[in-house]
Parts: C-alpha cells; sequence; structure tokens
C-alpha cells in the first residue's frame, strides 16, 4: 500500500466519509512528518497533520486514524517553520 492510500483509508477510518482523493506534503523540516488535504466525496475539504512517529508500528490505515490531527490551514501546503512549544 502506497502512502497516499495509506491516508486515503486512514481518513476514511477516521471521518467514516468517502475521500476521493488527498494531496500529501511532507514536512522538509520535520522528517515523518505530513500536512494532508483530504477531497471527500461531498466536495468538502479536510486538512489533517501528522505528527513524526506515527509509523512506528507500521503503516497501517488504523495506525494513521489513530496520530491524525484535524486542522484548517491556510495556506496548504502550509509553510514549514521551526517547532515553537512554548509561545
Amino acid at each position: 500500500m502506497s502512502l497516499k492510500q495509506t491516508f486515503t483509508a486512514g481518513i476514511q477510518n477516521y471521518t467514516g466519509r468517502i475521500v476521493k482523493d488527498v494531496e500529501v506534503h511532507a514536512d522538509p523540516k520535520v522528517t515523518g512528518s505530513y500536512a494532508i488535504r483530504a477531497f471527500m466525496k461531498d466536495g468538502k475539504t479536510i486538512d489533517f497533520l501528522v505528527c513524526a512517529g506515527w509509523d512506528s508500528e507500521g503503516r497501517q490505515p488504523n495506525v494513521v486514524a489513530d496520530n491524525l490531527e484535524e486542522t484548517e490551514f491556510t495556506t496548504f501546503p502550509p509553510p514549514s517553520g521551526n517547532l515553537k512549544f512554548f509561545i
């Protein structure tokens, strides 16, 4: 299963909705992190972030579903930046 297929299946598992397509962008500064825009069958889009380490248990759709962070990006792909733990 390709990375795109894994994310598609994981998002369908997470949302319970049909995903028509996904756009996946790796974060160039944080290896293993991805910004994902899901294009749903109903015409809506949903943005997700998957942080590094999500695939430590293997690249399975159920693991993706457990590690998705739903978000709203103002631009896509979002700009990469330094991690900010204390703002």
